[in-house]
């Protein structure tokens, strides 16, 4: 993927990381709720870090880094 495709997909996670964690969503979750013991807000969080943080990484793995011919 060129460089440019890769900056973009790295924008559009932000952009979606920052929708998915504004005050719309968080009110979603921001119950007094428990899975196994941890409130429902910490794992929504906790999972939508994580969901960012490996598409960074899968999409930074697409594009391998070109070597420069010395001449």
């Amino acid at each position: 993927m060129p460089r440019t495709k890769q900056s973009a997909a790295a924008v559009f996670v932000a952009l979606i990381l920052l929708l998915l964690l504004g005050y719309p969503f968080l009110s979603i979750f921001n119950k007094f709720a428990f899975m196994k013991g941890i409130p429902v807000l910490y794992i929504y969080i906790a999972v939508m870090w994580i969901a960012a943080i490996a598409f960074s990484f899968f999409n930074s793995l697409k594009t391998p880094a070109k070597k420069k011919k010395h001449e």
